[in-house]
């Protein structure tokens, strides 16, 4: 029997959501609006692939969370937490550094990298 489309969406949490979003840009043809210019690329505005991207800053007060993509992967970042969901003590990810309603401060040694929601909605960087 086939999945109800409908029945599907109202599981679906905002994270699965977001994600499925993110994952659907990502597969779209390279000419498309998410297509991307090769790794030897040197296009103004074009960032490398593996330097971490916000992809979404959403919650409130305390509770602000950050989805930062990395290459394919990516990581939630909860205010007041270091490390991202379930990478305690990776040193191979980035750390966090700081949070407010706008930008998320991360560091990995001596890496470091402030994003900003004017990134996330195509303006300048900082």
């Amino acid at each position: 029997m086939p999945e109800d489309p409908q029945a599907r969406w109202e599981t679906q949490s905002v994270r699965e959501l977001m994600q499925q979003d993110l994952r659907d840009a990502l597969a779209s043809p390279a000419g498309g609006p998410a297509g991307r210019a090769g790794p030897g690329s040197r296009e103004p505005g074009v960032r490398p692939v593996l330097e971490p991207r916000l992809v979404a800053l959403y919650g409130v007060g305390q509770a602000l969370m950050a989805e930062i993509q990395v290459g394919r992967r990516a990581y939630l970042y909860v205010r007041g937490q270091a490390w991202p969901a379930g990478y305690a003590g990776d040193r191979g990810v980035y750390q966090l550094r700081g949070m407010n309603g706008a930008c998320v401060q991360l560091e990995r040694g001596e890496d470091r990298h402030s994003l900003c929601l004017r990134m996330l909605l195509g303006e300048a960087r900082p």
